[in-house]
């Protein structure tokens, strides 16, 4: 994956590839440990001999770890170090000790090429993760999950228009499974192809016939005052994301970036609508037409 530029911080280059896939910062420790240790051991001997199986299991190990993140230059010279130890098998601890320094030194040369990205508290727990809005929301609205996600790791990325983005598609899907659930039909197309504005404008018609329906249609006032306020809450919520943040990211303009606490606010916007959403609507079921109970 190719770096992202982070326009509040152009001077940022950030892999969201590399946040997804953590670095072992301890394995990388427990190498160069072990890499200083050896050193340190081969320069003190006074023998004249030392074995090189220490070497060259290192070697190994610093070969995998090399593989694992894509450094060639320090995993072909661990290999070919690894080799030749092994066919020595005793060296003089001046050549092990330069050895060692040399991988231990191309190991560290690697690793600070590598572009690395500091994660907020709050960031760490939105990377990767498959279950950000609740078991409810996963469950109600699957194809929405890939979004949540991806707003996830934007979020901890400090890529916030990007987050945004995600976010509104993830509220889309909501949308438009609010208008399945209230019977919105066209007779020339699917509900998947129609513009937002089109699906807000077919859920209000459905909320003022809702409103002109004989109260008889349900068990109580109040049952049908609680469906005419959860439909007339959730219209409005999303009518608000479309006016206040999906006209604008969708375009190229200055009021078109997001920045970090800005992209936390939406997401904590959006996850709240669709947990509550979630309790009656999914994408996979319908609720009564009029309400039996609230």
């Amino acid at each position: 994956m190719l770096p992202v530029c982070l326009h509040e911080n152009s001077s940022r280059l950030v892999s969201l590839w590399d946040i997804v896939n953590l670095f072992d910062v301890r394995e990388f420790g427990r190498l160069q440990c072990l890499l200083e240790c050896l050193t340190a051991s081969a320069h003190a001997t006074t023998a004249t001999v030392v074995e090189t199986s220490a070497l060259a299991g290192i070697c190994d190990a610093v070969k995998q770890f090399c593989e694992k993140y894509g450094y060639g230059t320090c995993r072909d010279m661990a290999a070919i170090t690894a080799d030749r130890m092994r066919r020595t098998a005793a060296e003089s601890p001046g050549v092990v000790e330069a050895e060692a320094r040399n991988i231990q030194n191309l190991l560290a040369r690697e690793v600070h090429y590598q572009k690395f990205l500091w994660i907020s508290k709050l960031g760490s727990e939105c990377v990767d993760n498959d279950n950000l809005f609740g078991d409810a929301v996963t469950r109600a609205f699957p194809s929405s999950s890939r979004d949540i996600k991806e707003s996830g790791n934007c979020i901890a990325a400090e890529c916030g228009t990007a987050a945004v983005f995600h976010l509104m598609r993830a509220a889309e899907i909501a949308l438009r499974a609010l208008a399945a659930d209230r019977g919105v039909q066209y007779p020339d197309a699917a509900l998947s192809s129609k513009q937002v504005g089109d699906l807000l404008a077919a859920l209000d018609g459905k909320m003022a016939e809702m409103r002109k329906a004989d109260s008889k249609l349900w068990p109580s006032k109040d049952v049908k005052d609680a469906q005419i306020k959860f439909y007339h809450t959730a219209i409005a919520e999303l009518r608000d994301f479309n006016e206040a943040w999906r006209k604008h990211m969708a375009h190229a303009h200055e009021g078109a970036f997001y920045d970090s606490d800005q992209a936390e606010s939406v997401l904590k916007h959006v996850r709240s609508f669709m947990q509550a959403l979630s309790g009656k609507i999914s994408e996979g079921s319908s609720t009564p037409l009029y309400w039996t109970s609230a």
